[in-house]
């Protein structure tokens, strides 16, 4: 009995300890630049299509009441947005900012890490080594043994920079 409870006890430390791995060697592949590793550890088209709507949801914000402004930043911007995410959101430009970036260590850019579900991560980055403002929310889901990123929250004042 003390076998099987010690077995499952490093089952569920190994479960716990595979999402917090997968975020360093991520890390270590953003340090590297490396697009191999955003392609195998990013669901890029998750990510974009989670990204445009958030665009898009503060489009339609910024609209306010106005029904005609809604409709056009519904319709054109809409458009607009998905072309422009699924043009730049991609591991090569993902790659090649992050190289061109003066971030020297982006596992110091961490603030918090944590399960917000059983099946879903959540490292919360932010703008200094030493805390201070968000700079992103990014969200990993389990695909088998894998965690993978799956959307990118950016906060509301870059979203709503972005429309202006």
């Amino acid at each position: 009995m003390k076998k099987i409870l010690f077995i499952a006890f490093l089952g569920v430390c190994a479960y716990a300890a595979l999402p917090y791995w997968n975020v360093y060697t991520m890390s270590q592949g953003i340090e590297a630049g490396d697009p191999k590793v955003l392609e195998n550890k990013v669901d890029w088209d998750r990510v974009r299509g989670a990204m445009g709507d958030d665009i898009k949801a503060s489009m339609m914000a910024q609209a306010g009441s106005d029904p005609l402004a809604g409709a056009m930043a519904n319709t054109l911007g809409g458009a607009m947005v998905d072309g422009m995410v699924d043009s730049f959101v991609t591991p090569a430009n993902a790659a090649d900012i992050i190289r061109q970036s003066d971030v020297q260590d982006p596992w110091a850019h961490i603030s918090w890490a944590f399960f917000t579900a059983v099946n879903e991560f959540k490292v919360t980055l932010s703008e200094t080594e030493t805390g201070g403002d968000t700079a992103a929310d990014l969200y990993f889901e389990r695909q088998g043994l894998q965690w993978q990123l799956v959307r990118i929250k950016l906060p509301d004042d870059v979203l709503s920079g972005l429309n202006s």
